[in-house]
């Protein structure tokens, strides 16, 4: 009988975006802001990714959509991804952007997402009253 040994060692695959924050500022209520990261895969093999924000689903419309979503890279390729806010509560966010890759894991690189959504105060004036000529 002949006995083979492999001797080695896994890597993960590493990739980064090109922004350590995604901060969308102040934004009025279901208005829209789009923000543009780079996601790049700086590991020596190709991944395949999927971008997606927990906990978005929480209301009937999405408030995160995002353009290339999911995708695979070569090594050292970057992919362009486009984050468009649309916000359906008036409050403080505070999320992560999150990748998976195929085989390998979930959540492997989280980015924090910021924003405040304002509902604009309209003021009328006069305010006694109003003329429709």
């Amino acid at each position: 009988m002949l006995s083979l040994t492999f001797k080695g060692h896994v890597v993960a695959p590493t990739f980064k975006f090109s922004e350590e924050i995604i901060d969308f500022g102040q934004v009025s209520y279901k208005f829209p802001a789009t923000k543009t990261v780079y996601l790049t895969n700086t590991s020596d093999v190709e991944i395949n990714y999927a971008i997606r924000v927990p906990g978005d689903e929480r209301s009937l419309q999405n408030e995160f959509n995002i353009t290339n979503d999911r995708g695979k890279l070569d090594s050292g390729q970057r992919q362009k991804i486009i984050i468009e806010f649309i916000p359906c509560f008036p409050q403080q966010y505070d999320m992560v952007l999150v990748v998976d890759l195929e085989g390998v894991g979930q959540d492997m690189l989280a980015v924090p997402i910021k924003a405040e959504c304002l509902v604009p105060k309209v003021k009328i004036t006069p305010a006694d009253y109003l003329d429709f000529k």
